[in-house]
C-alpha cells in the first residue's frame, strides 16, 4: 500500500557525504527511500523505468545506477523489481511498535533473500517494539534478552521463547538441505522448521523428504534456497503457504512417476 509520507532522520545526508557516494547515485537512493511505495523496511518493487521517470534520468542510467549501489551495498536486488534500499530502516523517522509489525508484514510479502538479509543487518530490530513480536522471524527478532551488545552470533539466539534450548533436530534437518549453510543462518531457518512443525502440524520427518526432494527439483531448486520463507503466503490469507505448494508438486511428482511405473510394468508384462 502506498504511503502519504516517508520521514526520514537528517542524518541520512551526512552518512551520504562519508560513504562518497555521487550525486546521480544520492538521488536514487534517495528516491528509493522516500517514494510511496517504500515502507519502513525498505523492501518494495521499483522499476528502472519509474525511478527514471521521476528522476529525468535515462532506464540505462538507472540500470547502472542500481549495480553500483548494489556493489556498495546500499541495496539489494532480487527478481522481478524488488529492491531493498539498506539504510531506510536506519533512517526511518520512528521505530514504535506499529512501525516494527509493519515491517514484518515486509519481510513476509518480498522475496526470501531480502528478507533475509534484512534480518542479517537489523537481527534486533524489534528493540523498540511495546509488545513481543513472534511469527516467522521469532528466533532471529528476539527483543536481545540473550543478545549482548552487538554480539549476534549462532549462541546468542541459541535459545527459544521460553529460555528452553532450541531443538538441534530442527538445525540438523536446516543442514541436511542446505549442507554449505553457516551455524548462523541454519539457526535463524531451524525456526521456521519448527513452527511448521508446531502450528502447522507437519512433523518434522515428512516435511524434509519433500523439501529435499525440491531441492533437485527443476522448477523448485531455483525457487527453493532457504527455509526462512516456507510459512509465507504470496497471495493473501487464502493461498497456500509454500510449503504446502512444494507438498502438492512432491505429491504430483510421486503420482506421476508411479502412473509411468504402472504403464512400464503392463507394457513389459504385455511383451
Amino acid at each position: 500500500m502506498a504511503r502519504n509520507f516517508n520521514s526520514i532522520k537528517t542524518k541520512y545526508w551526512e552518512a551520504a557525504r562519508k560513504k562518497d557516494l555521487q550525486a546521480d547515485e544520492i538521488a536514487v537512493e534517495f528516491y528509493l527511500m522516500t517514494n510511496p511505495n517504500c515502507g519502513p523496511s525498505g523492501i518494495q518493487i521499483a522499476a528502472s523505468s519509474t525511478i527514471a521517470y521521476y528522476l529525468k534520468l535515462t532506464v540505462d542510467q538507472i540500470d547502472k545506477i542500481l549495480k553500483s549501489l548494489a556493489e556498495k551495498r546500499r541495496v539489494v536486488l532480487s527478481d522481478g523489481g524488488w529492491v531493498w534500499v539498506v539504510g531506510k530502516w536506519e533512517y526511518e523517522h520512528t521505530h514504535t511498535g506499529q512501525v516494527v509489525k509493519a515491517v514484518i508484514s515486509e519481510l513476509e510479502a518480498g522475496p526470501d533473500n531480502l528478507s533475509e538479509a534484512f534480518i542479517e543487518v537489523y537481527p534486533n530490530f524489534t528493540r523498540g517494539s511495546a509488545e513481543p513480536l513472534e511469527g516467522l522471524f521469532r528466533v532471529s527478532c528476539m527483543k536481545g534478552k540473550e543478545r549482548k551488545g552487538k554480539e549476534h552470533g549462532i549462541e546468542s539466539i541459541r535459545k527459544g521463547k521460553d529460555g528452553e534450548e532450541f531443538p538441534q533436530r530442527f538445525i540438523d534437518a536446516v543442514k541436511h538441505l542446505f549442507p554449505d549453510i553457516d551455524d548462523k543462518r541454519a539457526m535463524q531457518q531451524a525456526q521456521t522448521l519448527e513452527e511448521i512443525e508446531r502450528l502447522d502440524g507437519k512433523p518434522l520427518d515428512q516435511l524434509v523428504p519433500i523439501l529435499k526432494w525440491a531441492t533437485g527439483d527443476d522448477f523448485w531448486s531455483t525457487n527453493f534456497r532457504s527455509c526462512a520463507g516456507l510459512r509465507k503466503k504470496r497471495n493473501g490469507p487464502g493461498d497456500l503457504m509454500k510449503w504446502e505448494k512444494i507438498e502438492s508438486g512432491n505429491a504430483a511428482y510421486q503420482r506421476a512417476n508411479k502412473s509411468q511405473s504402472s504403464f512400464e510394468q503392463k507394457w513389459n508384462e504385455a511383451q
